[in-house]
């Protein structure tokens, strides 16, 4: 398997969503995300898994599936 984290686009925008979600906000690309969190910060990243599959016929591997294990506070931790 292989983890990893990508930036959400964004700053929370505080006081802004109901109790256990957060907005964020992207000024320049007018865009507004509602992300299910508790946990407050400025930034968000997004944790998926990968799953790697080689294939027998062509002797490569490559990415089978994945999914997405948890949104966390983009600050420098990757769990």
């Amino acid at each position: 398997t292989v983890d990893s984290a990508s930036q959400f686009f964004g700053h929370r925008v505080a006081g802004a969503a109901p109790q256990g979600f957060t907005e964020l906000w992207e000024a320049g690309r007018k865009i507004r995300l509602m992300l299910p969190t508790v946990e407050q910060a400025d930034e968000y990243k997004l944790l998926t898994r990968s799953y790697v599959q080689f294939d027998e016929k062509t002797g490569q591997a490559g990415y089978a599936y994945y999914r997405w294990l948890d949104i966390v506070p983009a600050d420098g931790r990757d769990e």
